[in-house]
C-alpha cells in the first residue's frame, strides 16, 4: 500500500485496501476487515474516485451481517445500491 502511495496511485492504494478488508471479513477477522474497509471508502471519497465505492459497501455490508449488526449491514447495502 504504502508503494503506491510513494508512486503517486493513492486511488491503487484504496483498492488495496478495498481487498485486504474483503479478505479478512471472509476469514473471520471482521473488525479489521471492516476498519480497512472503512478506510478505504475515506480515501476514495477523499480522491473524488467513487466508482469502487459500491464494492467497498457492499463488503461492509458483509461485515456487518457476519457481526450480528443487521441494521447496519443494511444500511451498508443501501449505500452500495445507492452508489452503483
Amino acid at each position: 500500500m504504502a508503494s503506491f502511495q510513494a508512486l503517486g496511485a493513492p486511488t491503487e492504494a484504496a483498492v488495496v485496501h478495498i481487498g485486504l478488508g474483503g479478505a479478512r471479513v471472509d476469514v473471520g477477522d471482521t473488525e479489521l476487515g471492516r476498519l480497512d474497509l472503512l478506510d478505504a471508502a475515506v480515501r476514495l471519497e477523499g480522491l473524488g474516485s467513487t466508482g469502487y465505492l459500491p464494492d467497498v459497501f457492499r463488503d461492509l455490508a458483509s461485515a456487518e451481517l457476519s457481526a450480528g449488526n443487521l441494521a447496519a449491514a443494511d444500511r451498508a447495502g443501501q449505500l452500495s445500491l445507492h452508489r452503483a
